[in-house]
């Protein structure tokens, strides 16, 4: 996700709920104005405050996060980087028999697998950014509206919905392909009664997984499948507060993790318009404890989670965002998961 980093660099940070200390004040002016230029920039033009934070979610309605589960979807995401030959249908890894490896076209150069364990629930994985291709998706950061028909809309409620343009085109280059795959699998697993599609995906790979799932889901595709539940693992923001809405309620479960201070979970920054959805289960500690927090908002994130790390600052000039996102840890990313001590998660496992 170097495309999301590069970007956060020259770009401009808004926290929601607290004052300005006193002593940036006097660069508060400067800085409304840089951030009105990165908006006209990124194509945000809605400068009017938006929509009320939602409350955070009660804890019975949150749902369990099992460290167990979470490795199984962690294995995946790892094998989505594989490449072909190695990665084929018929290999069986931890449990998964892949029934297919799909791509999309050196356009996008999105990467896929989809496969089946034992219990008969099927698995879709996304591969995180690996190529060209992939990093200038992810410089495609303007908010777009989300390509839905008119029956979609009215199924997840989201007319006023925007997503991170460069995902949804690797999304649709894909769409098909996944659709025809995810029924070839249901009819190569075993028969089960209560069958679950599990969604995964690491950086890139995790925003594409949220994203499909929930345009699968508003359109019915998912009919076979009794639950959707989606992990995610250091995924970066997919859309507007709108669309965040929207997808927690198609989508309940749906659990984002994040490891220590991992970078790319903060962009794109909230002050071009996106918010996070699911439920954070972040990792303080990476590679040390299996300790989390769990956190349903990005307000709560601030107080409790991964937020906390970033600061307490409403308005930041470039430079001390910058800084703020230097004060977390990019090694986090990629390296010292608890999931897989000593391993880098975009290394083929297989």
């Amino acid at each position: 996700m170097l495309g999301l980093l590069s970007g956060a660099c020259a770009v401009i940070y808004t926290r929601h709920s607290r004052p300005p200390p006193p002593a940036e004040l006097e660069s508060a002016s400067s800085a409304a104005s840089e951030l009105a230029a990165l908006k006209e920039l990124f194509g945000v033009r809605d400068a009017a405050p938006g929509p009320p934070l939602p409350p955070p979610r009660p804890p019975d309605d949150m749902p369990p996060f099992s460290y167990r589960a979470a490795s199984l979807q962690f294995n995946a995401s790892s094998l989505a980087y594989c490449d072909p030959p190695l990665l084929h249908p018929g290999l069986t890894f931890g449990g998964l028999t892949v029934t297919a490896s799909l791509h999309s076209s050196a356009l996008t150069d999105i990467h896929l697998l989809v496969g089946y364990y034992a219990s008969g629930d099927v698995q879709l994985a996304f591969r995180g950014s690996k190529s060209a291709a992939n990093f200038a998706l992810d410089l495609q950061a303007q908010l777009a509206a989300l390509q839905l028909t008119r029956k979609q809309v009215e199924v997840a409620g989201c007319s006023d919905c925007k997503v991170h343009s460069g995902f949804q085109e690797g999304v649709a280059s894909v769409l098909p392909q996944v659709k025809a795959a995810l029924a070839e699998a249901v009819s190569l697993a075993p028969e089960s009664s209560s069958r679950t599609l599990l969604v995964a995906g690491h950086s890139l790979g995790g925003a594409l997984s949220s994203l499909a799932a929930f345009t699968l889901a508003s359109s019915s595709s998912l009919s076979a499948f009794s639950r959707v539940a989606v992990t995610t693992f250091g995924t970066p923001r997919v859309g507007n507060l709108a669309f965040a809405s929207a997808y927690n309620e198609v989508l309940p479960d749906t659990i984002r993790v994040v490891n220590g201070g991992d970078t790319v979970p903060h962009t794109p920054l909230e002050a071009l318009g996106y918010y996070h959805e699911g439920v954070e289960v972040w990792f303080p500690r990476p590679g040390a404890s299996k300790s989390y927090a769990t956190c349903s908002t990005e307000a709560e994130s601030d107080e409790r989670c991964s937020g906390s790390l970033v600061g307490s600052a409403t308005l930041f000039t470039p430079w001390t965002e910058l800084n703020a996102l230097t004060n977390l840890d990019a090694e986090d990313h990629n390296y010292r998961w608890t999931f897989a001590p000593g391993s880098k998660v975009s290394d083929c496992p297989a």
